[in-house]
């Protein structure tokens, strides 16, 4: 599981609620919780058991400021809705982080290769900054539609280039994590989004647009910024 799909998956479960609901805390206080995970990600794929644990401290962080935020900015109701929806991933992290689980060893198996799909994975990565930029400015009833089009974007971006590097079943594996992390919800929330949808291609600048780089509005997108020019 790469660390920028992982963040990306973050951001669609920590909104889509608020889709429903009226807003109670400013949405860029989920972008610090999740900012934890750029500094992990510049060490790539774990490829050894003690990097993986490294990383996993990471993402465990990150999920505990994601649960301090509900308690804080959420009512009973979206609390609920929010632990439904985020089930999978907690069993994800749960089988990623634990020592001599199936998803852990197949994961070790495949790092290697990963590592290597990820050095061709500049164009996926411009365009998921450039989503974040335009995530940033959207207004709020536009925030979900804009994460979905850049969440398939970067989906079908990344498949091509680990399909290409690493194989089919590289490809599948990675479906595989994110359909027990999430199950069917972005299937859900983001049915009719494509790289290709009127709807995205009107939301989104078209790819290969420079990112706004220091100059973004979107703290994640900033600190994107940071990790790839430190």
């Amino acid at each position: 599981m790469t660390i920028s799909l992982y963040i990306l998956e973050i951001i669609l479960i920590a909104v889509a609620p608020y889709r429903l609901h009226a807003l109670s805390c400013h949405l860029n206080e989920l972008d610090i919780c999740v900012a934890t995970l750029f500094f992990s990600q510049k060490e790539g794929f774990a490829e050894t058991e003690n990097e993986l644990n490294r990383q996993c401290s990471f993402i465990q962080e990150t999920q505990q400021c994601l649960k301090n935020y509900t308690q804080l900015c959420m009512t009973s109701v979206q609390r609920d809705l929010l632990d439904f929806v985020g089930e999978g991933t907690d069993l994800l992290v749960k089988e990623y982080c634990s020592n001599g689980t199936d998803i852990r060893r197949r994961y070790l198996e495949k790092s290697s290769c990963l590592n290597e799909a990820t050095k061709n994975l500049s164009l996926c990565l411009n365009d998921l900054q450039v989503g974040l930029d335009t995530i940033g400015v959207a207004t709020f009833d536009k925030r979900v539609p804009t994460t979905c089009c850049t969440y398939q974007r970067y989906l079908e971006c990344v498949g091509k280039t680990v399909e290409d590097q690493c194989g089919e079943e590289a490809v599948k594996f990675l479906q595989e994590l994110l359909r027990i992390a999430v199950c069917h919800l972005p299937d859900v929330i983001c049915t009719g989004y494509g790289p290709q949808n009127k709807e995205c291609v009107k939301l989104l600048p078209p790819s290969g647009t420079e990112p706004k780089g220091s100059r973004t509005k979107s703290v994640l997108s900033r600190l994107f910024y940071y990790f790839k020019y430190d």
